[in-house]
């Protein structure tokens, strides 16, 4: 104030000030901008102490690191997660209270070979939660074996431990474990019981194991002889099995491909009530056989993957004998991945009369895709319980998509994966005009459909004549009058799409009248690049 009074003349006039004066209000203008600096750093401060991010739970807090990570946490994942540990006190407490985050580690064997304890205390900060560990051996790419016989190795030494985590270590819910090859694993198996031995616990992690993944990346060694095979050794306790077995081309004899030895216990077997088998073609009557003791299993996974040495797709691969049919009376999902010939015999082998779900990717060529899988439900007779159809990159056809759509009227959840718009559309459109095959036509009770990654962006329009018009204001539109809406029941739309290469190609759905029509009448619908939706 002093200041103004004794040059009250400057603020009012336009007079320059002399040097003395020009000093004294450079220097009140710094003491301002200081104060106001001062002014603007408290004022950061009491609007940080009321930030909304401090009112957010700690529930909420943990949710959130959860979606930021993945489920199982390799070494970098879990530097992440101790990041957010150091952050601040209550992103600490979040974490730590988030007890699902520690339950699933991934490790090779050459750091669980110094890492017991660390590993131990990692996982029991889990708590009670059902916790999951992953181990691979580092010496997959070993071209001569050391990796299983060399006392030194990777393999070996961190096997020991892994057998030391599996014998004294948490209780485990799921083991994944990715080695070279059986012998691996029997090292492994061997270890076990050494450390049972020594320590005589009462509970083994190993022995109340619920779900086991075995891989095996190159080599199979196992002995002809079902007594001694080394996956006898799976828990009884298991209910959930993976398989991944190694390719041909690493077996010492191909003309033995039909005697590869494969023994799983049946009483193993009859407990399972899930399994999933990774296999090359040759593989492919051994595991089937397996199938035959599976009465339980209520969720099959099948992925047949093509042998190196067999270059043309219509090689044979001889197979074990089998039944005529494997009856599986409590199956509920059924996903198969392999090429199309195969696809067609393992279906004519199964029978699934309480089938809910199918997913299905055949490769090559699908010309009479949809007879076959038509022909599996009518023999399975789960028509009526049959509710999810997943398709994969066929039918290539738009006849053969109306076929097999025709034939399933009472699925509810339809998703067709990379199948080209213009056989959706085309198969919509057979599906929806009356003709000669259909007087009428056919009404679904689908309620959600999935188009998933169309090879090309998507266009509104390709199916708008399909979905309920009652919704609609203002007209038909580009609606085809001749074609009849098939799906009036569909409560959820998703379609996905490849991203578009162009700025002018991007297309804003949720501006366009049918889309926010069809929302308004309570219709759930996302559409977009398949990467955001």
């Amino acid at each position: 104030m002093a200041l103004f009074r004794d040059y009250a003349h400057l603020y009012s006039t336009n007079t320059i000030p002399n040097l003395q004066e020009a000093k004294a209000i450079a220097q009140e203008v710094e003491d301002l901008k200081s104060k106001i600096a001062s002014l603007q750093s408290q004022l950061h401060r009491h609007e940080a102490v009321m930030s909304p991010v401090r009112r957010i739970p700690v529930e909420v807090l943990g949710e959130i690191f959860s979606l930021a990570l993945p489920v199982t946490l390799n070494e970098w994942d879990r530097e992440q997660l101790l990041d957010f540990c150091l952050v601040c006190k209550p992103w600490r407490e979040a974490a730590l209270a988030a007890r699902w985050i520690w339950a699933s580690v991934a490790v090779d064997t050459d750091q669980i070979s110094y890492a017991f304890e660390k590993i131990v205390f990692w996982l029991n900060r889990a708590g009670d939660t059902a916790k999951s560990l992953h181990v691979a051996t580092k010496d997959l790419d070993d071209q001569w074996g050391e990796c299983c016989t060399n006392l030194g190795s990777g393999c070996r030494l961190g096997g020991a431990v892994l057998a030391k985590l599996l014998t004294d270590g948490p209780m485990l819910d799921h083991l994944c474990f990715l080695c070279k090859g059986s012998d691996c694993f029997r090292n492994l198996v061997e270890a076990m019981h050494f450390y049972s031995a020594i320590s005589k616990p009462r509970n083994r992690p190993w022995d109340c194991l619920r779900s086991l993944d075995l891989r095996f990346a190159s080599e199979w060694n196992e002995s002809k002889y079902s007594w001694e095979s080394i996956l006898r050794h799976i828990p009884s306790s298991v209910a959930a099995l993976t398989l991944f077995l190694p390719m041909v081309y690493s077996l010492d004899d191909e003309d033995e491909l039909p005697d590869i030895p494969l023994h799983i216990p049946s009483d193993i077997l009859q407990r399972l009530t899930s399994v999933e088998l990774i296999i090359p073609r040759s593989w492919s009557g051994q595991t089937l056989k397996l199938l035959h003791d599976c009465q339980n299993v209520e969720t099959l996974s099948l992925v047949i993957i093509r042998d190196l040495h067999l270059q043309d797709p219509d090689d044979s691969v001889p197979s074990a004998p089998l039944r005529p049919t494997i009856r599986l009376p409590m199956l509920r999902t059924l996903r198969l991945i392999m090429p199309f010939r195969e696809l067609i015999q393992t279906i004519s082998l199964l029978e699934t009369p309480n089938l809910a779900t199918l997913d299905l990717t055949p490769h090559s060529d699908t010309s009479g895709f949809a007879e076959a899988v038509l022909s599996f439900v009518s023999k399975s007779a789960c028509l009526n319980t049959l509710r999810h159809l997943i398709v994969h990159d066929c039918p290539s056809t738009e006849g053969e998509l109306a076929d097999l759509l025709r034939g399933l009227p009472l699925i509810t959840h339809l998703t067709l994966k990379s199948v080209p718009g213009n056989v959706i559309q085309g198969a919509f459109k057979i599906l929806s005009t009356p003709g000669s095959l259909a007087p009428h036509p056919l009404h679904f009770q689908l309620e959600v459909l999935e188009l998933l990654a169309l090879p090309q962006p998507f266009h509104f329009f390709l199916i708008r004549s399909f979905l309920p018009r009652h919704s609609r204001p203002g007209g038909l539109g580009h609606v085809d009058v001749n074609q009849k809406p098939i799906f009036n029941s569909l409560k959820k739309l998703v379609v996905t799409h490849q991203p578009m290469q162009l700025p002018f190609q991007h297309q804003r759905f949720d501006r366009d009248p049918e889309v926010r029509a069809l929302r308004d009448s309570g219709m759930l619908i996302n559409v977009g690049p398949w990467k955001y939706v």
